[in-house]
């Protein structure tokens, strides 16, 4: 444990040997009933102060993670293990006519792959393991999907949820507080709660997160703070350059870490930004699944130079993407019908929105989506819009799954990408199902 802690401890101080415990513990290399080493030893391994080894201790039990018995020493606590998928698994699919739940995009919008994946088989035979993780021509095409302005250093997984899953435990320990939006990402928040993080929701408005909201939970201890500033899913919201400047400069300010997460790509009307503009403690990560094709197995980790080698030094082996998955997105990166394809089907997507939005303001529903595949609806009883739309053939996913607290009131996410027709009396049904009450007198029978 000594050799591993010595490795993961990046910096020498109480919060970076506190936050490289919480790691192993995250990952599962200390685990629960673990009797730590004394503060002597970890001290004299790590060439630092036994002070400072007990001020990593007091950290970790403020946290709940470790708990001290006297002379017995020190232990890693036991706590329930978080369920898997505990807010996902409710948003994914359903077996009704018409599926608005899930935020998959349109099978006839992706381009088409074949015709790249014929050029592959008529490329080179296998010569052995790549001598780089990035494929060197893909590396330079990279510049041009990833924000400009800098240079990123950069590694590759195989989705944004991996990526997720590699960053939380290398930014933030175990306990630490991770701002979110009040409405976020479903599978985010089951990662934050796997790691034993805590998010702390704030407040959005047509600008993106409140200022005021993120700047106290910085204040009050807040090491991570999660962005989305293309397209915010699940509202379709999108952060203001002058807003984003704001939170960057705040986290900057509080030495907080940004991850933000871009999964909407050339799909967005909105320019590419990026806190990195003002804070160097930031993680952009670019996914590729919307945009070209979900069995595209890259994604982009782009961020300062130390962190993406912590990332790196994490991984047990076999850390690099598929050379056939690098070689398709380098192709597809660089094809003129990819390019058509994508164009064709921002507009389209584009349509299918805005469609839906004017709709619904017609019923009386008035929506801030700006982009993105979803709207956020308000609803007075998610149970009983479920109900309705359910009883009309229309799967929509519940707005519980998106939220931390109760604070933001009933709402459901219903997402357009598959929206081809049909969507005037979508909407009709949308705005009934959202005045709709439910009563837990119905159908007893008497």
């Amino acid at each position: 444990m000594l050799d591993e802690l010595a490795r993961l401890t990046d910096v020498r101080t109480a919060k970076g040997v506190a936050q490289a415990v919480s790691g192993m513990v995250s990952t599962g290399q200390l685990e629960a009933g673990s009797q730590l080493p004394t503060v002597r030893t970890v001290a004299r391994h790590l060439g630092i102060s036994p002070s400072t080894v007990s001020e990593a201790w007091q950290l970790l039990a403020g946290r709940g993670l470790i708990e001290t018995a006297g002379r017995r020493g020190s232990f890693i606590r036991d706590r329930p293990p978080p369920q898997s998928q505990r807010r996902f698994r409710h948003v994914t699919g359903s077996n009704l006519p018409l599926d608005l739940s899930t935020g998959y995009p349109d099978p006839d919008l992706l381009p088409d792959v074949r015709p790249l994946l014929a050029r592959l088989a008529e490329g080179p035979a296998f010569t052995g393991y790549p001598d780089h993780e990035i494929d060197l021509a893909l590396d330079d095409l990279l510049d041009g999907v990833l924000p400009p302005g800098r240079r990123w250093a950069r590694t590759l997984v195989p989705d944004y949820l991996s990526a997720l899953a590699e960053l939380l435990p290398v930014v933030g320990g175990y306990g630490t507080p991770v701002v979110v939006a009040r409405a976020h990402f479903a599978p985010d928040l089951d990662l934050i709660e796997r790691f034993g993080q805590v998010p702390v929701p704030v407040p959005m408005d047509d600008e993106g997160p409140d200022l005021a909201g993120v700047t106290s939970a910085l204040e009050q201890g807040a090491g991570v703070v999660m962005l989305q500033p293309r397209v915010h899913n699940p509202t379709g919201l999108v952060t203001s350059p002058g807003r984003l400047e704001q939170l960057a400069r705040a986290c900057a300010s509080h030495g907080a870490w940004i991850i933000e997460n871009d999964y909407f790509g050339g799909l967005a009307q909105q320019p590419v930004t990026t806190a990195a503009s003002w804070s160097e403690r930031t993680v952009h990560v670019r996914s590729f699944a919307k945009e070209l094709h979900p069995d595209l197995r890259v994604c982009v980790v782009a961020g300062p130079d130390d962190l993406i080698e912590r990332v790196r030094r994490r991984r047990a082996g076999g850390g690099w993407v598929s050379r056939v998955n690098q070689d398709l997105l380098r192709l597809m990166l660089t094809s003129p019908e990819t390019h058509i394809a994508v164009s064709r089907a921002r507009k389209v997507y584009a349509g299918r929105r805005q469609l839906l939005l004017d709709e619904l303001a017609s019923h009386g529903v008035q929506l801030h989506s700006k982009e993105g595949f979803n709207l956020w609806v308000p609803v007075a009883s998610e149970r009983a819009a479920l109900m309705s739309l359910a009883a009309h053939g229309i799967s929509v996913a519940p707005g519980s799954a998106f939220v931390v607290d109760s604070a933001l009131g009933d709402h459901i996410r219903l997402s357009v990408a598959s929206l081809r027709t049909g969507g005037p009396t979508v909407a009709a049904h949308v705005a009934t199902a959202s005045r709709a009450h439910f009563s837990s007198r119905a159908g007893s029978g008497g």
